[in-house]
């Protein structure tokens, strides 16, 4: 029983790499979108993240690394991070799903991670007037911002909603292109 689980297990592991490695989208399919797509569309590629936390009022430093890919024919675009975390062993696995609704001209994103039981609520994103990418779920307490974006490197930053109404920068990240 234990060759034939590790059988099953082998071939599944063997299909998904197989899927993983074939795009899922061809480049008529990435032309013929939206052209609000590359606002995305753009990052679609492999990142080195080099990132700081504000951890009591000290900024710790930490390092990830970032893939984002068309799926769906090109229609969506997912992300995949990857955040090793050397010392428990307990690396930090996360994923967006991201679709440009045409409709309301916005951006509807979902991220599911391995340290949760559920999927986060869908987020909400949008392209603001300085060409930033703007990230939250409508309540007000936190944003995330894509900014200063080009084509080898961008810059991220998570921001909470304080006591006193300002925002403040919990989380900042400069993104390199590896690929």
């Amino acid at each position: 029983m234990k060759k034939f689980n590790f059988l099953i297990v082998g071939l599944i592991f063997i299909t998904c790499s197989q899927l993983v490695a074939q795009p899922f989208y061809s480049q008529d399919d990435v032309k013929n979108l939206p052209e609000a797509i590359d606002q995305y569309g753009r990052l679609v590629g492999v990142w080195d993240c080099k990132m700081e936390n504000l951890q009591k009022d000290v900024w710790v430093k930490d390092s990830a690394m970032w893939d984002f890919r068309y799926i769906l024919g090109g229609a969506a675009i997912q992300d995949f991070w990857y955040n090793p975390n050397e010392k428990t062993g307990k690396n930090y696995l996360g994923t967006n799903i991201r679709i440009y609704n045409t409709k309301t001209e916005k951006w509807e994103c979902a991220w599911i991670e391995n340290q949760s039981t559920s999927i986060a609520a869908t987020w909400e994103s949008y392209k603001n007037e300085s060409g930033d990418m703007v990230l939250h779920d409508g309540s007000g307490k936190w944003e995330i911002l894509f900014y200063n974006i080009k084509e080898n490197s961008f810059d991220w930053k998570w921001d909470f909603k304080q006591e006193d109404g300002s925002m403040k920068t919990m989380m900042k990240m400069k993104a390199y292109r590896m690929k």
